[in-house]
């Protein structure tokens, strides 16, 4: 992505969406089962049964947040969610959407 395309790092929600979002990501974590840090962004692993519950809330997040890209896989025995951006100014985000399910801060 040259500069001249480059999305604004800025979310569509008001205050009472990024505070529902938020909320949704938060309870996604009694079942965050591991994450790994990717040179793009992070990969997040959950409990099989969160699918459902994955997938929507992905789908809201990029539909507010368009610098991120959001995929949902189904593993054997795990749901895995990357999030990722091509722009480095999207990775504090990145992190705090990650911590919010459940993933440790990074060091």
């Amino acid at each position: 992505m040259d500069a001249g395309s480059r999305l604004p790092i800025a979310c569509t929600l008001d205050a009472a969406g990024a505070e529902e979002q938020l909320a949704a990501w938060a309870s996604l974590r009694s079942r965050f089962r591991r994450a790994l840090t990717t040179d793009a962004g992070i990969r997040l692993w959950f409990e099989p049964s969160t699918e459902a519950a994955v997938r929507e809330i992905a789908a809201k997040e990029a539909a507010c947040c368009a610098f991120l890209r959001l995929a949902v896989h189904r593993e054997v025995d795990a749901v895995r969610l990357d999030i990722t951006s091509d722009q480095a100014d999207a990775q504090p985000v990145i992190a705090l959407l990650a911590r919010e399910a459940g993933a440790p801060a990074a060091r």
